[in-house]
């Protein structure tokens, strides 16, 4: 029995170590210096979500407190008189809301509808947050690799110098020669480290936004940047946008704003026990039960009134908000588009520009060798061959960046990143 016993405490052990190292890889994976884990750390560990978490929870308070409406209302009072005669009065009422003509259903409705709006609020900073990470992704993983580039031309610089310093010593070049190469070499060394700080600083921008130490040492997935044609596009950004799903729900709470207004000119019955104590010579406990109508009208009614035209005029600055919104998102998301579209159109002239300038370069070094071209020629041309890899890289980060928008705009990017629309 001990032994089997025994071995039941090592299987435990076993599973016990099992799960805690399959969390720790779970834990390692997400830590990932990759742009999804970039994506889904803002979205849940930025102050600005945190902050709407809890409005959201305070606006969950505010519904169940105007839902507990629908409860008894009890009211205890009691106090001790002294005269000629000693007394003690009491009473204890309790009252229950039989018809409220759309009062306490309408409280309820604007309160659901301000908790719904309250969603669609942590949605917009979401989105916000998606793409502004994306973008300082981008931003980070191209400058890094601008830096690898501007230290592949500081190196090709070095290569140069040296050789031209090899032949003014053997007096195949002359002294101007090599301080022109030398000072081609210090302007692509301040070039490099004008990079290099750049990429810093797009590091700690990155950071800010994501709150954790991300860097982003993988180029982004490319299943992320995928979107459909401009069709497609733009009528995804009008049904999933946030900012439009905002303004409509903002239209919508103004409209139940103003139904509760004008519910509230209405009087309200109730249906209403009350018990009242009294300790005199010769008194003796009173019940009562029944029904009260109450209302009031404040201002005899012109208070009212004004109310329900202010939630009127409301509505229709949220009708003209919603319809300037849906213009702005259709103009945006046309321009990302075509913005988009003209960065690929680049980068495929880029990437044959990359080509024939590599070979020139090559080209310029055999003709220099046979005396047809001169120095300057072989400089100036690697300087170019740096400058075009860098315009190609700036060209697929601006694409990257346009795409990333896009997705995040479309809603694109809510699933795999925890967002609930």
């Amino acid at each position: 029995m001990k032994k089997l016993y025994g071995k039941l405490m090592l299987i435990c052990v076993a599973a016990m170590m099992l799960t805690i190292n399959g969390q720790a890889a779970a834990q390692a994976g997400e830590s990932g210096n990759n742009l999804l884990t970039a994506l889904r750390n803002a979205v849940t560990l930025h102050p600005s979500v945190k902050s709407k978490i809890a409005e959201l929870q305070s606006l969950g308070f505010r519904l169940e407190e105007a839902e507990s409406g629908r409860l008894p209302t009890i009211s205890i009072t009691a106090h001790a008189l002294t005269d000629n005669v000693n007394h003690d009065h009491g009473s204890l009422q309790a009252q229950q809301t039989l018809l409220s003509f759309g009062k306490l259903e309408g409280s309820i409705s604007l309160a659901a509808q301000k908790k719904e709006l309250g969603k669609l609020l942590l949605l917009q900073v979401r989105r916000q947050l998606l793409e502004d990470t994306g973008a300082a992704y981008v931003s980070h993983w191209s400058a890094k690799q601008s830096v690898a580039i501007a230290e592949a031309n500081v190196t090709e610089h070095e290569r140069l110098y040296n050789m031209i310093e090899r032949r003014q010593q053997g007096g195949i070049a002359s002294e101007a020669d090599v301080r022109l190469a030398l000072s081609r070499l210090i302007q692509a060394q301040a070039q490099r480290e004008l990079l290099r700080g750049a990429a810093e600083k797009a590091g700690l921008t990155l950071e800010a936004l994501t709150q954790s130490e991300i860097s982003a040492d993988n180029p982004v997935d490319p299943s992320l940047t995928q979107v459909s044609d401009r069709g497609i596009t733009v009528g995804m950004a009008e049904n999933n946008e946030a900012a439009l799903k905002v303004k409509a729900a903002e239209m919508e709470s103004a409209q139940r704003e103003a139904a509760l207004r004008r519910a509230e000119r209405l009087p309200t019955l109730y249906a209403r026990y009350e018990r009242q104590v009294t300790r005199t010579t010769g008194s003796a406990s009173i019940d009562r039960i029944g029904m009260m109508l109450e209302g009031t009208l404040e201002g005899l009614g012109v208070t009212g009134q004004k109310k329900v035209e202010a939630a009127v005029a409301r509505i229709e600055v949220a009708q003209e908000n919603l319809a300037d919104t849906r213009t702005k998102v259709r103009e945006r998301i046309s321009t990302l588009w075509t913005e988009r579209e003209t960065q690929r159109l680049m980068i495929q002239s880029y990437e044959r520009s990359v080509i024939e300038i590599e070979e020139t370069m090559q080209s310029f070094l055999r003709q220099y060798d046979a005396g047809r071209k001169s120095w300057i020629d072989v400089l100036n041309i690697q300087r170019e061959v740096a400058d075009t890899r860098l315009q190609l890289e700036q060209t697929r980060a601006a694409w990257l960046e346009m795409s990333l928008r896009i997705a995040a705009i479309t809603g694109q990017l809510d699933t795999i990143t925890g967002v609930n629309p």
